[in-house]
């Protein structure tokens, strides 16, 4: 998606939630849904240039940046959880020193 390729996915809850209308879904488990969906794409070239561009936007959601700040915040509030309610207070330097 990021380098304007056109994506035929897996008709599945997650893909649909990242990929959006950016895509053209298929049944994970059908060769003919897949055939149909490259057939209908390579004479679609309308489609083809909409999905391209769609899916470069759409893909400028998604950094490597923000995958690792998403990160790091569940991994806080995890750690978090299992200090104990003392250690939540201080300052991260003075937590360190101890």
């Amino acid at each position: 998606m990021a380098t304007g390729t056109p994506v035929i996915a897996s008709d599945l809850p997650a893909l649909r939630e990242v990929l959006g209308e950016a895509a053209c879904y298929v049944d994970p488990c059908s060769e003919q849904d897949l055939a149909r969906a490259i057939i209908q794409l390579a004479n679609s070239p309308a489609r083809l240039a909409r999905l391209s561009k769609m899916g470069m936007s759409r893909s400028g959601a998604y950094t490597w940046r923000d995958c690792a700040e998403k990160t790091l915040r569940v991994y806080e509030e995890v750690a978090r959880s299992w200090l104990p309610a003392d250690l939540h207070a201080r300052q991260p330097a003075e937590a360190e020193t101890r």
